[in-house]
């Protein structure tokens, strides 16, 4: 459809990717809740949500890379 190289589409950096987006969203969703270094609950429950989805996302590109 775009004239992607397969090497590119199907790379086994994706995962990688997307674990590093996650933890960057973890850390903008956990800032504002921060202090005196503690972390408020509601930013536990969005990290643990971030996770998942980072978690979900890689599984998914890991099994269409191997298949």
């Amino acid at each position: 459809m775009y004239d992607r190289p397969d090497s590119l589409v199907y790379s086994p950096v994706s995962p990688f990717i997307s674990w590093m987006l996650m933890i960057a969203s973890a850390l903008v969703s956990m800032a504002p809740d921060v202090d005196n270094g503690k972390v408020a609950n509601a930013s536990l429950v969005r990290f643990g949500i971030a996770l998942f989805i980072a978690g979900l996302i890689s599984g998914i590109s890991i099994t269409s890379f191997l298949t």
